[in-house]
């Protein structure tokens, strides 16, 4: 989709079957109901050029209400109840990229029915995606149990 996001988008991977219950961090604790604390999180999309992405990684400790992609972003009052961080980025333009490196995040979680987060990207100023861009996001974890 390279259609213009506004502030308070959500940005998906389709705009009309999202994956069901956001995206995931697989095996972010070392067993379903396991815990740990994300340290640190990396940002990266494969655009070179234009407005660099700025947004917030929603972080949810159990799978949540899918959201088509450039739609509003509006959490229901159930999906809120799982929240478990939030991640304000802004990425950096490089010569073949877009980055962000954000440390000391530091936020305690223990995952529910799973050994999984979910995660949802919110946008908060107008940006165009480039044709065929692929948004990356990873964390740094340390598992407690």
């Amino acid at each position: 989709d390279t259609n213009a996001y506004v502030a308070d988008d959500i940005l998906s991977n389709s705009t009309s079957a999202p994956t069901a219950g956001g995206f995931t961090f697989t095996s972010a604790a070392r067993a379903s109901g396991g815990a740990g604390i994300i340290l640190d999180a990396i940002v990266n999309t494969t655009q070179a050029a234009g407005t660099p992405l700025q947004g917030e990684l929603w972080i949810f400790d159990q799978a949540v209400t899918a959201v088509n992609d450039n739609a509003a972003f509006a959490l229901s009052d159930a999906d809120s109840l799982f929240l478990i961080g939030i991640i304000p980025f802004t990425l950096s333009l490089q010569p073949s990229n877009t980055l962000v490196h954000i440390s000391a995040v530091n936020i305690p979680f223990t995952c529910v029915g799973t050994a999984n987060l979910r995660f949802l990207i919110k946008v908060k100023a107008a940006y165009t995606p480039a044709s065929a861009e692929v948004l990356f996001v990873r964390l740094k974890i340390q598992q407690t149990n």
